[in-house]
């Protein structure tokens, strides 16, 4: 199963859609989170839910998004994805 992680703007947002996802999947899924102003934080959200089939880096606006793509540029088997965030968070957990 591929990781998700999810970074925003708001530490309770993140939160929020991290257990949106864990409740819509009976928990099978449990997306990490953090938010775009924590570089560690972020490293550290995608080697929790690093799997063999990759992590999905869902972000909530152009800043968030930013910040990511810096982060994950030397990193293997992690994407960011363009989605929205809530609609693309349900969309990859299922």
């Amino acid at each position: 199963m591929v990781g998700l992680t999810i970074v925003s703007c708001s530490e309770a947002l993140a939160k929020s859609v991290s257990a949106l996802v864990a409740k819509d999947t009976g928990s099978k899924l449990k997306p990490a989170c953090a938010t775009h102003i924590n570089t560690d934080g972020i490293i550290k959200a995608i080697n929790s839910v690093s799997s063999p089939h990759g992590v999905l880096v869902l972000v909530d606006g152009t800043e968030a998004a930013g910040t990511v793509k810096s982060v994950i540029e030397d990193m293997d088997n992690v994407r960011l994805c363009p989605a929205p965030l809530i609609e693309g968070a349900r969309a990859a957990s299922s």
